[in-house]
């Protein structure tokens, strides 16, 4: 009797180690699933940011806008010439924009005094002496020589009412067509990538 008694323990802990063991098997199946699953997953979601993500689109910007003043320093009553100037080395250009500011506290802005060459229409000439702003447009629809030296947009007086130091400066952003900008002929580019300031002292 105490020997079929043991049997039936034996038999007992036997089906217990083996449903034991039977469990595990499956834990450790089911995690190796998931974590396949999940590192697949993954996968086809970087493959997928890699394929909808575009590489940003670049392009020379040689165009470049300066300003030479006719005097570095002036007196209250005085007056000096802006030269506003443009350059792009080897380019055509069909148009450009320029916003120009300056210190309405210190400076008053006269007419525009003389228009270059290079565009040969003008349809904005926009100056503001409240607020220190100057716009101006112009464009050609004849097609230009590429670009070989630097070429004058236009010229403006600026006369002292206070003294002071003041910059004149460019409203401008790279790539930004909305501000001071230099457009590529065929492809209507903002090629402009250097918009210098100037500095001027008024004693």
């Amino acid at each position: 009797m105490e020997l079929m008694k043991k049997n039936e323990y034996k038999k007992i802990l036997i089906v217990l180690v083996l449903l034991i063991i039977l469990l595990a098997g499956i834990v450790l199946i089911r995690t190796q699933r998931e974590l396949s699953m999940k590192k697949t997953a993954e996968t086809a979601i970087t493959v997928y940011q890699e394929e909808v993500v575009p590489t940003p689109t670049t392009y020379a910007m040689p165009g470049v806008y300066n300003i030479e003043l006719s005097k570095k320093s002036i007196s209250i009553g005085e007056s000096v010439e802006a030269k506003i100037m443009f350059y792009a080395k080897e380019k055509v250009l069909d148009g450009s924009d320029v916003i120009l500011k300056f210190d309405p506290e210190v400076l008053t802005a006269g007419d525009i005094s003389q228009k270059g060459e290079y565009f040969n229409h003008y349809p904005r000439e926009y100056i503001d002496n409240q607020k220190g702003i100057i716009k101006v447009s112009g464009y050609t629809l004849d097609l230009q020589s590429p670009m070989e030296s630097p070429v004058m947009l236009f010229t403006i007086p600026f006369t002292a009412k206070n003294t002071g130091k003041v910059t004149l400066s460019f409203d401008f952003q790279k790539g930004k067509t909305n501000l001071t900008t230099l457009i590529e002929h065929q492809t209507s580019r903002n090629i402009l990538g250097q918009a210098d300031p100037v500095n001027l002292t008024v004693e």
